[in-house]
């Protein structure tokens, strides 16, 4: 009994040192090891528009309804359905929110300034297959908004054309900005089917985009 109780010891102190050593050298091939800035310390010494991730590089970064920002994993961030946020120039944080389309949870992907973009909702019912996107803005002056839309054979707009018979054309998206401006045409371009880049104004305030059926 003694025997095996020393054994036992033995082992455990074996396994102990080995461990040690082993964290030990890590700490030394990587100075900051062991040390990581909590996302409040990042934030407490960050300027408006600077970029930052998450100290773990297993979470994203999301911003919460209740516009607190938190790092979780992504699975977590898309069950609770809190935006993801990606930092990948100054100042132009790319965000992907979830909204409900015909009571299916749908990503869409905007780019713009930090605060610009207040909310992305669809307008229409939630078990109505309709996509009637409205994005509240709240700009300070003027600039751009790159928004990516389901694609179009996605089943979003498949579901919706499809009960009239007709095809869903992502390049003839139905676009209103308002406060209305005079040659609208000229504030908004196609990069491909399914993003679009907007130009907005200081004072406007939301753009609309309605999804195009065609014969």
């Amino acid at each position: 009994m003694i025997l095996l109780t020393s054994l036992s010891i033995l082992l455990i102190l074996g396994v102990s040192t080995q461990f040690t050593f082993d964290f030990d050298a890590l700490a030394q091939t990587n100075p900051g090891f062991g040390h990581f800035h909590s996302l409040k310390e990042i934030l407490k010494d960050r300027e408006t528009g600077d970029p930052f991730a998450c100290p773990n590089p297993e979470h994203v970064l999301v911003l919460r309804p209740n516009s607190n920002w938190a790092c979780v994993y992504f699975e977590t961030a898309k069950q609770l359905g809190w935006d993801t946020v990606l930092y990948s120039e100054s100042n132009a944080p790319q965000i992907t929110t979830f909204v409900f389309i015909d009571g299916n949870s749908i990503r869409i992907t905007y780019q713009a300034n930090e605060g610009v973009v207040e909310s992305v909702e669809n307008l229409a019912p939630i078990d109505d297959p309709s996509f009637y996107l409205k994005i509240s803005l709240a700009p300070t002056q003027e600039g751009d908004l790159t928004i990516t839309l389901p694609a179009a054979d996605s089943d979003v707009f498949e579901n919706f054309c499809a009960r009239t018979n007709l095809i869903p054309d992502t390049e003839h998206f139905v676009i209103m900005m308002f406060p209305v401006i005079e040659k609208q045409l000229e504030h908004y371009e196609y990069l491909d089917s399914n993003n679009i880049k907007f130009r907005y104004e200081h004072d406007t305030t939301s753009i609309e985009i309605i999804i195009f059926c065609s014969i």
